[in-house]
């Protein structure tokens, strides 16, 4: 089962971690996990079916940060009100994105 990170934390599990807006694959052996269980359930996970694509109802995915365009990063900032400064390069705003995160 591959589950996507919704919350703004970075979160552990069996030695991986799965930061914010990333999708990964859920550890063999944790999909029926009761801890995991609840974060699907309070929205911390949301699962991702085997085509890539995630339970919401607009049929949307959102992209792990790492994959998005300057653009994206910019708007992703903007959405969730980061203040990325003065970077003006993809690699400066995803720092900027990550560190807030961080933070957070």
């Amino acid at each position: 089962m591959k589950i996507t990170n919704k919350s703004n934390k970075i979160i552990g599990m069996n030695g991986l971690s799965i930061l914010p807006g990333e999708t990964a694959q859920c550890p063999a052996g944790y999909e029926n996990n009761p801890v995991i269980q609840k974060y699907i359930s309070n929205g911390v996970f949301e699962k991702v079916d085997e085509k890539g694509e995630s339970g919401e109802e607009n049929g949307e995915t959102e992209k792990a940060l790492s994959d998005m365009t300057k653009e994206e990063l910019t708007a992703y900032a903007s959405e969730h009100g980061i203040d990325i400064g003065n970077a003006t390069t993809e690699a400066g705003i995803l720092k900027k994105i990550q560190e807030a995160q961080k933070e957070g």
